[in-house]
């Protein structure tokens, strides 16, 4: 066998099929590489390149074929021929076969199953290059004009005569005397008998397979005194094996070379009917017809109502993205666009989309009306409309009827619209879903986020089976989690997680809320994993696109997760927690300039949003201007008085100098956080700069060693938790731990400017001003703000007078 695949292979080269079909795949990338540019700019269908791709595949077998047939010469094409052997140095061989003696006696003629198979091989003798072929009442007599054919076509015949248990006595000589035939009476049945002459002939040839059995020849007397060489079963096969390798071989009794046919043919077969069975379904799918679903317009008064709105909003969008056989353009994107005075027509073209579907809600106490409209966005043209009028009890209905109605009237199937899971019988308890996902959706403060916890609880109260709202649940806590820190809230989120996962395995809110869950563990495997689940489930879901760009930041890969962030954002352009996580990639990847034109986009399309005013204040500190910063923050702490506020402005009055200031608002914070170990670390860096407040410094710190311990249970690869930890053990008189942890911190991020800060006051707080002075100089060069350093207790003094 590995002779065959070793013989196979040689003549796959000799006949450049490898070299062709490697060509054909650069040949083929490169034309789907132009197809793609060219398609976009004349605007071709959007089957055309699927067609040019399965074309394209389908024509390598063809290729193939034809590489192994013909080959390119000087006059032209031409069937391939046989390879180059060597020349002849002596004079034409008659090689004779003879039938084994049993089969003597079974009567001639056409019904002979001996005599039709000795003519089977005299036909394939032609292509050995056989000059004459004689079918005898016994045998055959073949002559050809080289003893290389001869020896060829001897030992592939032998080797399928001895499959049929009809082994040849064969003899071979040069000229047409009577030698051979004197020869293979010599012979056993499967064996070969040859001259001295042919002997010497094959042996002079630089074969190696046919040397190798010449080798184990048994010499006896021949016919008119000269010796004769006989060559049995063994000896024969290793000739046959090295002579498929020279191309001097035919497919023995059709049934290889038929096998070989019957797949090809039922390989392109298969190729075509793919082509046949694709082609139209290709060219349907540029006849969906695309859907951009604007915004439900909210005509509820700011409150209860209007987060009801919202949720329902969004879920009614969601249940027509499960319309089978419809594209949906982003849902988000219009609001860009609300107040532009656009025509219908224009919202279609810059959307892409040739329908528009537009509505309102407007809750009316105890009911709900939802109004919505369907236009022709290329003929202007309303094309259906519905009004539905229903008690809140009643919401689920409206998402139903919604998704059944518009599919009814564009002749679609409405498909899965209710997900497992994804709705709930209870009339109590959707509405309460609905407006919990509003207050969720807004900017996650304190009051919005304690909202959507309250009411997803009662929500799952009225229906415990609603998986859901316990994946809704699941996020909220992970938001106070990552907002406060306790390990409590952490441990609530991945108990709502585990029960939604083990209810509903194929829901998108499970699978997008298991994702949130692992990324806070630093868990990004495991994130892409559940996330990837959801993008196969809706592949355009920008809270998806959202934590795989976390996963990415996490593995300090900014530049791919600002393309999964643009890309986001070209499909919801409007959508601003968006611009946030690109101003964290930029912040992340010490670019503080382009995280300040991220959050101001944040803060004008969410003027009230604390976070977004707080984060661009640290953008302006990370670059050194103190006084825009200040007034960010100053922003931030008039919207809400919040522990991150208060702590911002805190570390406005440490780098001024006021220590006392400083303390005071740290303390405020650690009080509406006390699970925070970053306040109880930044208060008691202030009490250490307090003459009198020493002690105060060291407990705070061992409370905040403590916290970030708790912290690295959940993310052990949080690199500055760990330069925290660093800092606060060294305080602590745990220098051996201090040094622990910040070698690992510089192992998981040694480019973060935290980081390297702590670093460097590790390295002065321990003796280590080499190191410090080196590390101060890292961070001058990324472009840590200068005023920072030098108005850092101990670090001040290492720099360089400027």
């Amino acid at each position: 066998m590995s002779q065959s695949i070793s013989a196979l292979w040689r003549e796959l080269q000799r006949r450049k099929v490898v070299r062709v079909a490697i060509a054909y795949g650069a040949f083929a990338w490169l034309l789907l590489q132009f197809g793609d540019i060219a398609f976009d700019v004349f605007g071709t269908p959007g089957w055309s390149m699927r067609t040019l791709f399965v074309i394209l595949l389908a024509g390598l077998p063809a290729v193939v074929v034809l590489a192994w047939v013909f080959e390119v010469t000087p006059g032209g094409i031409d069937r391939t021929g046989p390879p180059n052997r060597p020349k002849s140095v002596g004079s034409p061989v008659t090689l004779l076969a003879r039938l084994p003696e049993r089969t003597h006696t079974t009567p001639s003629g056409p019904d002979n199953p001996a005599g039709l198979l000795m003519r089977e091989y005299a036909l394939l003798a032609e292509d050995f290059h056989v000059d004459t072929a004689q079918v005898t009442s016994d045998g055959m007599v073949l002559e050809f004009a080289h003893a290389l054919d001869a020896m060829a076509f001897a030992s592939h015949a032998q080797a399928h005569a001895r499959r049929l248990d009809l082994p040849l006595r064969m003899g071979m000589d040069h000229g047409t005397g009577g030698d051979a035939f004197r020869l293979a009476e010599m012979a056993s049945p499967g064996s070969l008998w040859v001259s001295d002459g042919v002997y010497q002939e094959l042996n002079a040839l630089d074969i190696e397979g046919v040397r190798t059995a010449l080798g184990q020849v048994v010499t006896r007397p021949g016919p008119g005194g000269t010796d004769a060489h006989g060559l049995d079963t063994g000896p024969l096969d290793a000739v046959d094996a090295d002579m498929r390798g020279l191309g001097a071989v035919s497919s023995m009794g059709s049934q290889p070379s038929l096998l070989i046919r019957t797949l090809a043919l039922a390989f392109l077969t298969a190729v075509v009917g793919l082509l046949w069975t694709l082609l139209p379904n290709f060219m349907d799918n540029d006849e969906l017809p695309t859907l951009a679903v604007l915004p439900f317009e909210n005509l509820a008064p700011d409150g209860e109502d209007a987060t009801l709105a919202e949720g329902l909003s969004d879920d009614l969008f969601h249940a027509i993205t499960q319309i089978d056989r419809i594209r949906i353009a982003a849902r988000r994107a219009s609001r860009t666009i609300d107040d532009t005075g656009m025509s219908v027509s224009e919202i279609g073209a810059l959307l892409g989309a040739g329908l528009l579907l537009e509505g309102e809600i407007r809750p009316r106490g105890d009911r709900l009306l939802v109004n919505v409209w369907l236009t022709d966005t290329q003929k202007s043209v309303e094309r259906w409309s519905q009004r539905y009028d229903l008690p809140r009890s009643q919401a689920r209905q409206i998402r139903e009827g919604l998704a059944r109605d518009l599919a009814a009237e564009l002749g679609l199937e409405s498909g899965s619209t209710l997900l497992a899971g994804s709705v709930t019988e209870s009339p109590e308890a959707y509405p309460l879903y609905l407006e919990a996902r509003g207050y969720f959706s807004r900017p996650n403060t304190e009051a919005n986020l304690g909202r959507a916890q309250a009411l997803f609880e009662q929500a799952i109260y009225h229906a415990p089976d609603f998986v859901a709202a316990k994946a809704g649940l699941c996020q909220t806590y992970l938001a106070w989690y990552r907002t406060f820190k306790d390990k409590r809230q952490f441990e609530t989120a991945r108990a709502y997680c585990t029960e939604a996962l083990g209810t509903q395995q194929d829901n998108v809110q499970v699978l997008v809320a298991l994702g949130d869950l692992f990324l806070v563990q630093g868990d990004t495997r495991q994130a892409r994993k559940y996330l990837e689940l959801g993008q196969a489930l809706n592949g355009e879901d920008v809270e998806i696109k959202r934590g795989l760009a976390e996963a990415l930041i996490m593995e300090q890969r900014y530049e791919e997760a600002e393309e999964v962030l643009q890309y986001a954002i070209g499909l919801e352009p409007a959508y601003a927690p968006l611009y946030a996580d690109l101003g964290r990639t930029y912040l992340m990847s010490n670019q503080p300039a382009r995280a300040i034109e991220a959050y101001l986009k944040v803060t004008a399309l969410e003027p009230g949003d604390m976070t977004a005013w707080s984060n661009l204040g640290a953008s302006h500190y990370y670059l050194g201007d103190f006084e825009q910063a200040a007034l960010a923050y100053e922003k931030s702490l008039a919207l809400e008085e919040t522990h991150m506020a208060l702590s911002n402005a805190a570390t406005m009055h440490y780098y001024a100098g006021d220590f006392v200031r400083a303390r005071d608002l740290y303390a405020r914070a650690t009080e509406l956080a006390p699970k925070d170990y970053r306040l109880w670390t930044n208060l008691a860096d202030a009490e250490r700069q307090v003459e009198g407040a020493g002690d105060d410094a060291e407990q705070r710190y061992a409370l905040a060693y403590q916290q970030i311990i708790d912290s690295l249970e959940i993310n052990p690869d949080d690199a500055q938790a760990h330069a925290l930890a660093a800092w606060c053990a060294i305080q602590t008189g745990r220098p051996e731990d201090g040094q622990r942890y910040m070698q690992r911190a510089m192992q998981l991020d040694a480019e973060n400017f935290d980081v390297i800060y702590y670093g460097a006051l590790v390295a002065e707080l321990s003796g280590d001003f080499e190191t410090a002075s080196q590390l101060l100089d890292q961070l001058v060069e990324k472009g840590f703000p200068l005023r920072v350093l030098k108005a850092t207790p101990g670090l001040g003094e290492l720099l360089p007078e400027a």
